[in-house]
């Protein structure tokens, strides 16, 4: 990460100001996001404990041989089946799938789905910044996090203490988030910026952006 803050995102062309706000703690990670279209059944019908929900990847050695054969196949198509991450891998499917429940339960590896909330139905996207009283940022993570238009929200270092990814369908939903909902009780400040176009989702660039 030092390299991307120090050397890579400073020399992009056109680039005028850049903040980082280290993250203290997650109230809500992209993958926790559940819009509301599934059932109970049908999202416990996709919960899997060989993908344990984190925050980051736990620091190990480099993956080697089959594993980060398998890895590598995983990055450019996580709906790889068995069959194809065995020859892909050069291996056997029994061995690799054994070998991918290992990566997967240990947290080598994290699968994820990710939606385009356009897609989704939900066009206005928009991050907001907000400050609050140290004793009330623990409540107003949480309680922005028990909301399925927050896609993303955690705790952060900086001017800003809480940062949240919202969708919405209309510009006036989410204006009625931003000054009717509980939990802007709790906020000091609200920093609203709408998101015109995400040209990366979960560190990927989206389809027909390269």
């Amino acid at each position: 990460m030092r390299p991307v803050l120090t050397h890579e995102i400073p020399a992009t062309v056109g680039l005028v100001r850049a903040f980082s706000y280290p993250v203290l703690r997650y109230f809500r990670t992209l993958g926790k996001w559940n819009l509301g279209a599934l059932t109970p059944q049908q999202v416990n019908a996709l919960t899997t404990p060989l993908v344990p929900e984190t925050s980051g990847m736990i620091p190990e050695a480099p993956l080697e041989g089959i594993d980060r054969r398998l890895a590598d196949v995983l990055f450019e198509d996580g709906r790889a089946t068995i069959e194809t991450l065995a020859r892909r891998a050069s291996t056997s499917e029994t061995t690799a799938a054994r070998r991918l429940e290992w990566i997967l339960a240990n947290r080598r590896v994290q699968i994820r789905a990710l939606v385009e909330p356009l897609v989704a139905g939900r066009p206005v996207e928009a991050m907001l910044w907000l400050k609050a009283s140290p004793d009330k940022v623990e409540q107003l993570g949480r309680s922005l996090a028990s909301h399925p238009q927050v896609r993303y929200a955690a705790a952060v270092a900086g001017e800003r203490h809480v940062v949240a990814d919202v969708v919405f369908e209309t510009n006036a939903a989410l204006y009625d988030f931003t000054t009717r909902s509980e939990w802007t009780r709790d906020a000091e400040a609200i920093e609203t910026t709408l998101l015109l176009h995400a040209r990366k989702r979960g560190g990927r660039l989206n389809p027909g952006e390269a």
